[in-house]
């Protein structure tokens, strides 16, 4: 419930460095709904975060410098036997993404899939990974918390590699 503002200085292209105090707003579950930065101590950039029925991220509403609507993504979350199907739109252009889930050992495993270029319709592609290619792998503890992770990109390249531990 507390909030603490955290500043990051960016250097833009078209800027000199600018100090940024960056708010993300929670709601009493846990789940944020909000973030706001502020330049100078004006609002400068805003976005709204709303929820489907099962809990999952359907939409940011984008604002800027107190503007209108300057965005809108959604998602449209679709459970499958082995994970889900996330079909995702931003400015008109729909992606698919795809995770698949198995238990290892103690721990559950979840790779993740992209589509290879923007996906035109709400198609699934389930048993197509042909047309994905693998953007993460991660590894979670039987309390659901990240364990290991991987992030790829450029066909496969891998990007990132981190291994959590927790203390009892």
């Amino acid at each position: 419930k507390d909030t603490f503002p955290v500043y990051d200085a960016t250097r833009e292209l078209s800027s000199d460095n600018v100090l940024r105090e960056s708010y993300w707003i929670y709601n009493d579950e846990g789940k944020q709904t909000s973030y706001l930065s502020k330049v100078e101590g004006k609002e400068e950039t805003k976005v709204l975060i709303f929820y489907d029925e099962n809990g999952y991220v359907k939409e940011h509403q984008h604002f800027y410098r107190g503007a209108r609507n300057e965005g809108i993504k959604r998602w449209d979350w679709t459970k499958t036997s082995k994970g889900y199907e996330v079909f995702y739109e931003d400015d008109g252009e729909m992606s698919y993404t795809k995770s698949v889930e198995h238990a290892c050992d103690d721990k559950l495993c979840k790779w993740l899939y992209a589509s290879l270029k923007p996906w035109p319709s709400s198609e699934s592609l389930e048993g197509k990974l042909d047309q994905l290619q693998l953007t993460g792998y991660v590894e979670y503890d039987q309390q659901r918390r990240v364990v290991f992770q991987q992030n790829y990109q450029d066909n496969g390249r891998l990007t990132y590699q981190a291994k959590h531990v927790f203390s009892k």
